[in-house]
């Protein structure tokens, strides 16, 4: 599994939109569909931070590597 299918199983989770996800951490739309829906892009320290700021339930740990809760 990619760091983008758990960044998508985050939004699937929270029930968001591409758009309503950007809006909610912060992070450009065109950056969040560069990463999770056209897998151009690796998401940047930057994007992974305001994740885990905005979504205070999920594991770093997880989010980067896929290892744990």
């Amino acid at each position: 599994m990619e760091i983008s299918d758990r960044i998508n199983q985050i939004m699937e989770r929270e029930k968001l939109s591409v758009a309503a996800f950007s809006r909610l951490t912060g992070i450009a739309d065109q950056t969040v569909r560069s990463v999770c829906v056209l897998r151009r892009n690796k998401p940047s320290f930057d994007f992974l931070l305001k994740i885990v700021q905005t979504y205070e339930w999920v594991n770093p740990e997880w989010l980067l590597t896929g290892n744990g809760d």
